[in-house]
């Protein structure tokens, strides 16, 4: 447990041992801690419209009519997005850790704190990476397929492992549905784990779930929480509120420098 803590010699842990979520104080005190569960949410709602918006594909070997063929492009690009859920987090810098710097750390990202935490107001969630994968494979393995991996950055949408066109001939003979699940199956990577460079700051870890339904999802995280950073500008008032939950905690500061500083741990 201290390894979280020994922040002044990140050389000193294993850089993919953890990972890390910002959210808001709302959320983390309403929901979240209270609850022990983290969502899914699905890929309509994230911010990046790469992510958001419908994929566009390709189709192949087709010899029905133009109406066939758009229908089929449309639903595959809508339904693939609708159906697959998917639970963010950041994770160290491997290679800036090597220097001993702090702010090589996931939960060090001032602009991230101020994007998804709430201008500083929120917290980061530090979550033990083998437990967290644990908890959402054994979880939800069973409403679908899971994959997880770390998001590559790209900014030509052909520079890497585009996904390739729908074959309407594989679609003909063995149904949409079937040949979806297959194509995901085969391309996933290409389809949900390339952003432009634009987000490589994030060091974005990912987990996908290729559902069957447009619900979000949950996973419960009693194991794999293991401690909660909070943000310079979290009130005091609700410190309480976050020690009654058991987890360790501390509160982050900057300085002009733009290096944080932190207060003694709080060990519930």
């Amino acid at each position: 447990m201290r390894a979280i803590w020994d922040i002044q010699h990140p050389h000193q842990f294993d850089p993919d041992q953890f990972v890390y979520h910002y959210t808001t104080r709302d959320t983390a005190l309403e929901f979240i801690l209270p609850e022990r569960r983290l969502k899914l949410g699905l890929f309509g709602k994230m911010n990046d419209p790469r992510d958001a918006k419908a994929l566009l594909l390709g189709l192949s070997n087709a010899v029905s009519d133009g109406f066939e063929c758009r229908r089929i492009i449309t639903y595959a690009g809508q339904k693939l997005k609708n159906v697959c859920k998917v639970l963010c987090v950041t994770r160290d810098d491997p290679q800036f850790c090597q220097g001993g710097n702090v702010l090589c750390r996931g939960f060090a990202h001032s602009r991230m704190w101020a994007q998804y935490a709430n201008n500083h107001d929120g917290v980061c969630l530090v979550f033990d990476k083998q437990k967290l994968n644990e908890a959402v494979t054994q979880g939800l393995g069973y409403k679908g397929r899971v994959f997880h991996d770390l998001v590559k950055y790209k900014n030509n949408y052909f520079d890497g492992p585009a996904p390739p066109p729908l074959d309407y001939q594989e679609i003909t003979s063995k149904g949409l549905e079937s040949y979806l699940d297959e194509y995901v199956d085969q391309h996933h990577q290409a389809l949900f784990f390339h952003k432009n460079t634009d987000w490589e700051a994030e060091w974005e870890h990912r987990w996908v779930l290729r559902g069957n339904d447009e619900q979000e999802e949950y996973v419960y995280i009693e194991n794999a929480l293991i401690g909660i950073f909070l943000g310079v500008d979290f009130p005091r008032v609700y410190m309480p509120l976050v020690k009654r939950h058991g987890i360790p905690f501390l509160r982050i500061y900057w300085n002009n420098f733009g290096i944080p500083a932190f207060e003694h741990p709080h060990i519930s």
